[in-house]
């Protein structure tokens, strides 16, 4: 299995595709019937105000991919973290047509504020509450079916809102995305197609083909006819950044028994944005909170979101502070905060830390 991840802007707009194939099996015309697409916070058209120009106003100083949703093909899902409206902009949602029978999936603030704009008219418009360790239905669980009724397996998505306590701005939260594929009993070849197998003798040990990194710790043993369990993936988009107190619950308690860390990608920003006390204080954690995410956690992947030089005027962006870094120094820094904090541990040696990306527009990282 795979996914993809591509920026439509050069904010944080960004186009998930799950794919139960392995690399390179990704459609690049048209939406492959078998993959799973999520639309991240789109905004593509205009400018992003927050109560009036006078107070804030930005515009993106890098044309995105397209200028309308009705140029893309329908996601399976646009996924809105939060209200604010460079995350829930109106302009680009109203690109699509009132009768586009689009599937929402919100936070509580954003889901009202679609609704409040009454132009979605065949819209379903699901609202992701935040998650609790002991509510199972906190988690927004999507199954997807297998087309071997007798012997496959269904796979999930699952989508689950973690929003940082005592945040006046509310600003800072993560919404958290695994994907397991649904599983046929024949091997499938990377084009989709059932692979030809030798005869076996039972209890011969077979290594699912479509999992990329298959897991080591023991060895799986299964009868020939049934495919090995695949780690899933898993993706934490944050951009403006979380405590870790806030996250601990949902790694711990959701991620982990699953077999979903480290983390596949970690979405986040790696510049430091920061407003004086009284405008709401740190608007990015950047490098220093993704780095503590990862040293925590572990990530594949860090990929950076919300990092665009945008065109900030009004008053309120007066006083932001900003700290910049290039993909280089951001790499050494966060590598070598993972390997002191495992020498600290014990654990030297034991991993290495995450492959930072900054995707230009239109650029697209798979896994």
């Amino acid at each position: 299995m795979s996914v993809s991840v591509k920026h439509l802007n050069a904010d944080t707009t960004f186009l998930l595709t799950f794919s139960p194939k392995t690399g390179g099996s990704h459609s690049r015309g048209h939406k492959q019937s078998d993959n799973f697409t999520i639309l991240v916070d789109p905004w593509l058209a205009g400018s992003s105000s927050i109560w009036m120009p006078r107070f804030q106003i930005s515009h993106h100083t890098s044309a995105p991919v397209v200028t309308s949703l009705a140029d893309l093909a329908l996601p399976d899902m646009i996924l809105i973290s939060q209200d604010k409206p460079d995350h829930c902009h109106e302009e680009t949602l109203r690109t699509l047509p009132a009768d586009t029978p689009v599937h929402i999936v919100a936070v509580p603030a954003a889901a009202k504020k679609i609704k409040s704009w009454r132009h979605f008219t065949h819209a379903t418009i699901t609202v992701i509450n935040p998650y609790r360790s002991r509510n199972y239905d906190t988690v927004l669980r999507i199954p997807l079916k297998t087309e071997d009724a007798l012997f496959g397996a269904s796979g999930e998505i699952t989508i689950s809102y973690v929003p940082q306590s005592y945040d006046m701005t509310n600003l800072h939260n993560a919404i958290g995305i695994t994907y397991r594929p649904s599983r046929s009993s024949i091997p499938l070849d990377q084009n989709g197609r059932p692979m030809s197998l030798p005869l076996s003798p039972p209890m011969t040990p077979v290594v699912s083909r479509t999992n990329s990194n298959p897991p080591s710790p023991q060895p799986m043993i299964a009868s020939n006819i049934f495919q090995a369990e695949c780690r899933p993936v898993s993706i934490l988009y944050t951009p403006h950044g979380i405590g870790i107190p806030c996250i601990t619950p949902y790694m711990e308690s959701f991620l982990a028994p699953m077999g979903a860390l480290p983390l596949t990608i970690l979405m986040h920003s790696i510049n430091v944005e920061q407003n004086p006390w009284f405008l709401g204080g740190l608007v990015a954690s950047g490098l220093p909170g993704g780095s503590e995410l990862v040293k925590r956690f572990g990530a594949d992947y860090w990929l950076s979101a919300h990092d665009e030089a945008k065109d900030n005027r009004g008053w309120a962006t007066a006083m932001i502070k900003s700290r910049h870094y290039t993909m280089e120094e951001a790499q050494v820094l966060c590598d070598d905060e993972v390997e002191r904090y495992d020498e600290d541990r014990g654990r030297e040696g034991e991993r290495r830390g995450p492959r930072l990306v900054n995707l230009e527009v239109g650029e697209e990282l798979l896994v």
